[in-house]
């Protein structure tokens, strides 16, 4: 997340607060794993230990990757900015034991790729994820593996998965016969696939797989009160599934939606939060780790403070407080109209699936909560001309009504048209 989304401003707190006018002191109970053995000999299958510490730094701990028998950190490193011009910021992150890393279709491996071969024994250490397309053919799995492993200068990947999966029927018989192939020529050692809409329904599809070894999920508190979601989650733990969390913060589409007025009670409960020391982010990122089927939460850290704030908040061995719990889940009722929870199997089904309205609301949420303008655009505008020239055309009244989070869909899509239909300017 940006320094704008780690922002503990006043304001927030006391609305947070005031939800429930409740306290959100954190208690002293561990939520963390510690970290895991060094591979005995031999090079690693995949991430072995992580690298030795430059400094005093405290240590993002560690836990088991599913039942791989690998162990990763607890925070991952989102990959969704150029690494090769932020070298130092890569050094950071080791020096943090932040050891598993996140690739992303856009900026690739090449920034990892210089920083291995400035730093050759780091390698071994780091586990590594890497992408390929959803519906692509065994030539786009094979040309993005090998554009990868080009890339970072290696002869494998830890961890490769399938992009932005909403409909597990893109997990056919062919690419089960691809990913064997590549794991007996040692190409990759895991595979999986993300997923940000229709989650549930891909988790439970996951559980079902005995080739899926991992599945990086859009999951935050708020996806938290949905029990299908956390029966799927249940159901991948149970399979022995590696989980790893995206989208942690649950930042909304429409930050408009309001989440209560400051009182007497919210001056209190701001009086506990500042004195914890935890800002809202952390809580947020906390009450994640408490899950302990989750493996790692992979977070887009740009800046050197944010990854600082965010290791901090992994390595502080404390847990969270039941009213902790009890204030997050009050804010996620109160702000559930500002929330896409990624459910499109719904709505998009009242518009004959003509306009990715799920997507759309990803989008806006990059540029509206990310402070993110530039990605909303280029993806909005990455969509098929006749897709972006329906979107004003369609009528979303029942899109409305089916809505669980009763968010203003037709709205937003004008918003969506309005807001992100524009050239993106030069990087």
């Amino acid at each position: 997340m940006t320094d704008k989304q780690i922002e503990y401003s006043r304001r927030d707190l006391l609305k947070l607060a005031g939800a429930l006018g409740i306290g959100s002191a954190i208690s002293a109970s561990g939520c963390g794993a510690a970290p895991g053995p060094p591979p005995a000999s031999g090079p690693p299958p995949a991430s072995g230990s992580p690298p030795e510490p430059s400094n005093t730094r405290a240590q993002v701990p560690r836990r088991p990757f599913g039942s791989t028998g690998d162990d990763v950190s607890i925070l991952a490193l989102g990959g969704y900015f150029d690494a090769l011009n932020n070298l130092a910021l890569v050094d950071s992150a080791v020096s943090l034991g932040i050891t598993y890393w996140e690739t992303t279709l856009r900026f690739g491996g090449q920034g990892y790729g210089r920083y291995f071969r400035d730093h050759p024994d780091t390698r071994p250490r780091i586990f590594l994820q890497g992408k390929t397309r959803a519906g692509g053919t065994r030539d786009d799995m094979e040309r993005d593996l090998t554009t990868l492993l080009n890339d970072i200068g290696s002869n494998y990947v830890d961890f490769f998965t399938i992009q932005g999966v909403d409909d597990p029927a893109v997990l056919t018989a062919d690419v089960r016969s691809w990913v064997d192939e590549a794991k007996a020529a040692g190409r990759i050692h895991y595979f999986g696939f993300s997923t940000h809409n229709n989650m549930a329904g891909c988790l439970q599809a996951a559980a079902g797989l005995d080739w899926i070894d991992g599945v990086v999920t859009s999951y935050n508190y708020r996806l938290m009160q949905d029990s299908a979601m956390e029966d799927a989650i249940a159901a991948c733990a149970d399979r022995g599934i590696a989980l790893t969390a995206i989208k942690s913060q649950g930042l909304p589409t429409n930050p408009e939606a309001t989440i209560g007025e400051p009182s007497d009670a919210a001056e209190a409960s701001l009086a506990q939060f500042q004195a914890s020391g935890l800002p809202p982010h952390q809580v947020r990122l906390k009450a994640i780790w408490a899950k302990p089927h989750i493996a790692s939460i992979c977070s887009f850290m740009p800046d050197e403070a944010t990854m600082l704030a965010n290791s901090q908040a992994a390595a502080d061995p404390s847990g969270m407080t039941g009213s902790a719990l009890d204030a997050l889940r009050g804010s996620a009722r109160q702000t559930a109209s500002g929330y896409c929870t990624g459910c499109s199997e719904i709505c998009e089904s009242t518009v004959a699936g003509a306009v990715p309205i799920a997507s759309l609301m990803r989008f806006l949420m990059y540029s509206r909560s990310y402070g993110d303008p530039r990605r909303a655009q280029e993806e909005f505008n990455a969509l098929p001309t006749s897709v972006r020239s329906a979107i004003p055309k369609q009528d979303y009244s029942l899109a409305e009504r089916r809505c669980p989070q009763c968010m203003p869909i037709r709205r937003l899509m004008k918003a969506a048209v309005r807001e992100l239909s524009v050239s993106c300017s030069p990087a």
